[in-house]
C-alpha cells in the first residue's frame, strides 16, 4: 500500500501563528485539494465520507478559518463588486456615490473592492478584462469613467455585469444626473435675478455630463433672448480650488463686467472664484452672484453660502449597487438608463 507522503497526525502550527489549509492537509494526511473538496458545500469527494469527516474533525480541532474570498476565487465566484473611482482630494461627488453603495451593500453577502482610478477618467482597460476574464468580481461599476467597447466586448464574454456613471455606451447599463437640467436651472436662476452678462466656467468639455450643461445653459439664454454664444470661454482642467481663483482673475478682465457666474466645473471651483473676487473689491452676491453645481456639504457653511445645484450623488451610488444586485441575481435583463434629477438649492451667493 503506497504511503502518504504526509505525516500523520503530528504535525501543529506553530503556537500563536493561525493554521493555515497546509496545516489542516499535512494534519489530516491528505493533499490541500482533498481538503479544498471538503470544505466545498457544494462538492462531491471521491473518496469516502469517512475521509471528509476526518478533514472537519482536524479543521474543527485547529481552530482553521476557510478564506472566504480564495475559495471564491478557486470556484470562480464571488461576491465582490469593483468599483473605481477618482478619490482623493478632489472629487467630493465621488466620495458620496461610494457612500450611497455602501448603504445599499449593507446586510448584503456583496461587498466593494475598491480601485481608484487617477488617469484623465480613462479606466484600466487591461485590469477590468483581466477581471471578467478570472472571475475576480462579479459585478463592475465604473464612476465617471470612460469606457473603450473593446473591454465592454470582453467583458460581455465573461457575463459579468458592467454598470456605467455618467458614460454611455450601446447597450450598456447606464445611470446618470439630467446635466441638461442642471444647466438650465442654473442659468435661468441667473437670468431671473437680473444677470445680462454670464460667465459660465465650463469644465472639460469632453466629458459628456459637462456639455449637457453647457447645453442646458444656452436653452435658458435662448428662451431670454440672450446670444446663447455668451461667456463661454474658460476651461478649468481639474475641478480645484485654485482653478476657481485663476479663472476669476480672467472673468474681472472681461468687457463688459461680468455680473453673474456659473460654475460648471463644481462648487469647489465656485469657492474659489469667489474668494478671489472678494479679494479684489467685488462683493457677492451684490456686485456679482455665483452659483456652484454639485451641493457638496462645504458648500452650506462657505461665505456667502453657495447657491448651488444638487446632483443626488449618494443616491446615485445607492440606485447603481441597487441595479448591480437585481442584474446578479437574475431580476433584471438587458441594458437599461437611469436618470436622476437635480434640483436648486438657492442660498446667499446667487
Amino acid at each position: 500500500m503506497k504511503k502518504s507522503i504526509f505525516p500523520k497526525n503530528n504535525h501543529k502550527p506553530e503556537k500563536g501563528k493561525t493554521p493555515t489549509i497546509f496545516d489542516v492537509a499535512q494534519r489530516a494526511g491528505v493533499s490541500i485539494a482533498t481538503v479544498s473538496r471538503a470544505l466545498s458545500t457544494d462538492s462531491h469527494m471521491s473518496r469516502s465520507v469517512k475521509q471528509r469527516e476526518k478533514v472537519l474533525a482536524v479543521v474543527e480541532s485547529l481552530g482553521y478559518t476557510p478564506n472566504v474570498a480564495a475559495q471564491g476565487l478557486r470556484q470562480r465566484q464571488t461576491n465582490l463588486i469593483a468599483v473605481s473611482g477618482w478619490f482623493k482630494g478632489r472629487s467630493f461627488t465621488s466620495i458620496e456615490t461610494l457612500l450611497g453603495i455602501h448603504e445599499r451593500l449593507a446586510e448584503t453577502k456583496y461587498a466593494v473592492y475598491l480601485r481608484e482610478n487617477h488617469e484623465n477618467y480613462r479606466v484600466d482597460e487591461k485590469t477590468f478584462r483581466e477581471f471578467g476574464r478570472r472571475n475576480f468580481v462579479c459585478g463592475i461599476i465604473l464612476l465617471n469613467h470612460r469606457v473603450r467597447k473593446s473591454t465592454v466586448d470582453s467583458l460581455k464574454k465573461t457575463e459579468t455585469p458592467l454598470l456605467l456613471t455618467e458614460y454611455s455606451l450601446p447597450g450598456v447599463d447606464n445611470l446618470t444626473i439630467d446635466n441638461f437640467k442642471g444647466g438650465y436651472l442654473a442659468m435661468k436662476h441667473l437670468l431671473d435675478q437680473g444677470c445680462r452678462n454670464i460667465a459660465v466656467i465650463v469644465g472639460w468639455l469632453k466629458h459628456p455630463h459637462l456639455r449637457d450643461r453647457v447645453l442646458g445653459c444656452r436653452k435658458a439664454l435662448k428662451e431670454a433672448g440672450l446670444p446663447s454664444g455668451g461667456q463661454f470661454l474658460i476651461n478649468p482642467h481639474f475641478p480645484l480650488y485654485g482653478e476657481g481663483r485663476r479663472v476669476a482673475k480672467k472673468i474681472m478682465e472681461l468687457k463688459p463686467r461680468v455680473d453673474g457666474v456659473f460654475s460648471s466645473a463644481g462648487d469647489v471651483v465656485a469657492m474659489g472664484a469667489i474668494n478671489y473676487f472678494k479679494e479684489n473689491s467685488l462683493r457677492v452676491p451684490e456686485d456679482i452672484r455665483v452659483v456652484g453645481f454639485d451641493d457638496i456639504q462645504e458648500s452650506a457653511y462657505f461665505e456667502p453660502a453657495l447657491t448651488t445645484v444638487h446632483q443626488p450623488m449618494f443616491q446615485l451610488g445607492f440606485k447603481a449597487a441597487d441595479h448591480l444586485i437585481r442584474v446578479l441575481e437574475g431580476k433584471h435583463m438587458g441594458s437599461e438608463k437611469i436618470v436622476l434629477e437635480p434640483h436648486l438649492v438657492i442660498r446667499k451667493s446667487g
